[in-house]
């Protein structure tokens, strides 16, 4: 059948096989390269000494959690989580850019050119390439979402200032969490996590996965916290409390907002 005579929302099967591929490759990638930073073990590459224990654990949150999390997801039905690819997407981006440009080590412009790469290939494969750049909504906002999102940005907006400051005048100095990019790292997880949160709070398909990856992205993170409250960079006891706490309200707001969903629609098929 050619695609002129699809059914409307309809994709064609070798699209989402080929961009099912494309995922689990991506997905392999990451897990491969973040998973033993996440179990914090020692003597992992970037990390020489127990004193970035805490940005091992940050890494191993935005390669694992957050990009694997994601990609997993998309494994299955990728078409009907178009929110999470667009999340991929942008992320991608920023962490580009952010390595490209703010790193202190100078511009590198093959960073750009390798995130422009990954995101072509991610677009092109993905099913329904042009619900990518939809920005439209069906339904209202998820109002505890966006709450909960608000606090966590007001909670590390000091934070992504203060590290990013760090990276780049640690480039100059010589300081080892600089030379090996764990404040930049920090930078870009606290500015995915936000997005991960604003975008799940607008309830486009895809935004239950995407806010419970958010949620366990905090509640890690926060555990992490308490464990290592004194290491570099780390949140601290009060920060690893909020964490966990903003964690589980992602988590719990997504099932309430989704069960809530669930009894609407079923009034509305019975005309109840």
């Amino acid at each position: 059948m050619s695609s002129t005579t699809l059914p409307q929302g309809q994709v064609k099967q070798w699209h989402v096989i080929l961009f099912v591929i494309v995922a689990g490759l991506l997905t392999l990638l990451v897990f491969y390269g973040g998973i033993l930073d996440l179990l914090l073990l020692s003597g992992q590459s970037g990390f020489p000494s127990e004193i970035h224990r805490w940005h091992e654990g940050q890494a191993g949150t935005l390669m694992v959690i957050v990009f694997g999390g994601s990609l997993l997801a998309l494994l299955w039905r990728p078409q009907s989580k178009p929110l999470l690819a667009q999340f991929m997407v942008l992320s991608i981006a920023i962490l580009s850019l952010a390595f490209a440009a703010v790193s202190g080590a100078g511009f590198n412009p093959l960073v750009l050119a390798i995130g422009a790469v990954l995101i072509g290939i991610l677009v092109a494969a993905y099913p329904k390439p042009r619900d990518l750049v939809n920005v439209r909504r069906e339904g209202s906002l998820s109002y505890p979402l966006l709450a909960i999102t608000l606090i966590a940005a007001i909670f590390l907006a000091p934070i992504i200032a203060r590290e990013l400051n760090y990276q780049i005048l640690g480039m100059t100095e010589q300081d080892v969490h600089a030379l090996n990019y764990h404040w930049l790292t920090s930078v870009v997880l606290s500015l995915l996590l936000i997005l991960a949160g604003s975008l799940a709070a607008t309830k486009r398909p895809g935004w239950k996965v995407l806010a419970c990856i958010t949620g366990i992205a905090f509640l890690y993170l926060g555990i992490v916290a308490l464990l290592l409250p004194d290491y570099a960079g780390s949140w601290g006891t009060i920060g690893g409390i909020l964490g966990v706490l903003g964690g589980s309200g992602y988590i719990v707001s997504t099932l309430m907002e989704a069960r809530k969903g669930g009894r609407v629609s079923a009034a509305e098929i019975t005309g109840k």
